[in-house]
Formats: structure tokens, sequence, C-alpha cells
């Protein structure tokens, strides 16, 4: 079986190494074998695991629901359960764009309102973006 140094698993997988320690202290990773000094010694299943957490990432997972996802990987008829969690995410992930079209909107408003200021002769009319940042009342989008 070949192993790998962590600095050679973070140039295979494209994260940093401060980031493969993170995982595997939150136990996203199995437990890693060690040399007697002490250091990590990966092998290829852990690069696999890395680059599954990786996509996962990538995708806007959460860590809890990759957690889960690594540990249905094995379980034999996952098919629904995986379904399930990802479908969660896409609610979460259009619930996102809803948000972020909302405020798409209200950006390109007060941007408006703001061009029609500075073109106005009178520079006595307060800039309506820092108006709406210095409002006490809480911004609502929906």
């Amino acid at each position: 079986m070949k192993f790998y140094s962590i600095g050679e698993i973070a140039k295979q997988s494209g994260c940093s190494v401060q980031l493969i320690r993170h995982y595997e202290k939150i136990g996203l990773l199995d437990k890693i074998e060690r040399t007697r000094s002490n250091r990590r010694l990966y092998t290829d299943e852990d690069l696999k695991s890395i680059l599954f957490i990786r996509h996962g990432r990538s995708m806007g997972f959460s860590l809890s629901d990759i957690t889960r996802l690594l540990s249905l990987k094995n379980e034999e008829g996952h098919n629904q359960k995986v379904r399930n969690i990802a479908q969660d995410h896409l609610m979460q992930v259009n619930e996102r764009i809803k948000h972020l079209s909302q405020l798409q909107g209200l950006l390109q408003s007060i941007i408006h309102q703001c061009e029609e200021t500075c073109k106005s002769p009178s520079h006595d009319k307060a800039c309506p973006i820092i108006g709406l940042l210095n409002s006490q009342a809480p911004l609502t989008l929906d």
C-alpha cells in the first residue's frame, strides 16, 4: 500500500494542509495512520474521501450533510436517503436564490436612486444608499 504525506495529499486534492487537518479534527476523515514520529500517512482511500468532501463543499453541501453522505456512501440501499439530503439542499439553494434575487432588485433600485441624486444640481440631497444603510429599521427583502 502506498502512503502519502499531508503535503502530497494536499497537492493532489487541491485542499490546503490546514483544511485537511480540520477535516480530520472534526471527524470527516477516518483515523489517519501515523509514523512513530507522529507524521500523518494518507492512503488512496483518504484521498478519495478528501475529494468527496471537496466536491460536496463545492456544491454547497454543509459539513453536516457531507458527514451524513459519507456515512451513507457504503450503506446498501442508500439512494433514497442520499436523494432526501440532496432535495433538502436544493430547497435551501432555491431559498438563497430567491433572497439574492430580491437583494439584486433592491440594489438596482437604490443605485438608480443614487444616480438620480447625483444628477441633481442640488447637492443637499442625502445619498439613498447611505440612508438605507443608516436606517434603524431591519432590512427585509420578503
